[in-house]
């Protein structure tokens, strides 16, 4: 989705958030673009429900506003915002049969615009078949379904999802993931969702939002995200990110670089001679699919770094206590200003 010239559709001012004295959000600011896909990304406790609840109503700012196409809707209640939800833990009404979960909110329709609006959603979602079932008859990723199709039901202006696959094994998830995103290019719907999950963030969103202790931290496309990180918590948030600081590099200024980007190579006079080369010591080693990781300790015997290392490359996997040579390449390397 091309964003450059996009007009603000949903906006939030400056808003904040406390419970018991304590700061869930310090003035959070952002705007999404109709028909964006923003994920609100970061650890446990960072505020990202919190600002999910905000934007559906269930929660109020102390201070702030928000902004749908121009109006303030602060103080505009659940029910009058139309904004479609879907959580964690699916929140389906075990006693209704699919049918009557996705339609449970049409029910001042006419009869036959409901069922119409059911059947469209039963097709887009993949559930055609299955409309005489009750959730318990149901896959994890089934359920799932259910409950997106039924946020859809109302033709909401705002779909938000609370970490919606979260609750799926790894291969449903990826699934799952993918068939959200098609349904959210099919229905062009503007959508926030939480999550913690990286991956998941960089694959599915127009725009990632990185927060951290109730504030934002970075926000742009996922591929700035990984490739630029502003903060060595941003750099190690997403993907893995060594941060070393010593005399030898960038005069003792902090600088980062991704596990994937160190080289490591036998000790050889070619080697060794490399710019930002020095010889360490295979601390661990450990198969992680496709490559090893691999915790080298410099000649210094302070800094430690991670190197993920492509099985593909060695002709044997490195053992404990061997010795290498670590080339952090200056064209890799990040420098940071801030903590």
């Amino acid at each position: 989705m091309n964003l450059g010239n996009a007009v603000s559709y949903l906006r939030l001012e400056n808003i904040t958030k406390t419970f018991d004295g304590n700061a869930a959000l310090g003035g959070v600011s952002l705007s999404l673009a109709k028909g964006e896909f923003v994920t609100i990304l970061g650890p446990s406790g960072c505020g990202k429900t919190t600002l999910l609840n905000i934007l559906s109503g269930v929660m109020t700012p102390d201070s702030g506003h928000l902004f749908l196409e121009g109006k303030d809707i602060s103080l505009l209640p659940p029910e009058k915002r139309n904004f479609g939800m879907v959580f964690q833990n699916y929140a389906l009404f075990p006693n209704l049969t699919v049918r009557d979960n996705i339609g449970y909110g049409l029910f001042a329709k006419p009869k036959k615009e409901a069922n119409d609006r059911i059947d469209s959603l039963l097709n887009l979602t993949g559930l055609h078949g299955l409309d005489a079932r009750y959730p318990l008859e149901l896959s994890g990723g089934q359920r799932q379904r259910v409950a997106l199709a039924r946020a859809l039901a109302t033709n909401p202006a705002v779909l938000l999802l609370d970490e919606p696959l979260s609750a799926l094994d790894a291969q449903v998830r990826m699934a799952l993931g993918q068939e959200l995103l098609r349904l959210q290019r099919e229905t062009g719907i503007t959508t926030v969702m939480v999550t913690h999950d990286q991956q998941e963030a960089l694959a599915l969103a127009d725009r990632v939002v990185l927060m951290n202790d109730g504030r934002i931290v970075q926000a742009g496309d996922p591929g700035t995200l990984y490739a630029a990180p502003a903060t060595p918590f941003a750099g190690d948030f997403i993907g893995h990110m060594n941060t070393v600081c010593m005399p030898a590099l960038n005069n003792g200024v902090p600088s980062g670089i991704r596990f994937e980007e160190v080289r490591v190579a036998v000790p050889s006079e070619i080697a060794l001679a490399r710019p930002n080369t020095w010889v360490g010591q295979v601390m661990h080693s450990a198969l992680m699919g496709s490559y090893y990781r691999v915790e080298i300790l410099l000649n210094d015997f302070s800094t430690r770094i991670y190197a993920d290392v492509p099985r593909a490359s060695l002709e044997a996997p490195f053992a404990r206590r061997d010795l290498v040579a670590v080339t952090l390449p200056g064209e890799k390397l990040l420098v940071w200003n801030e903590p």
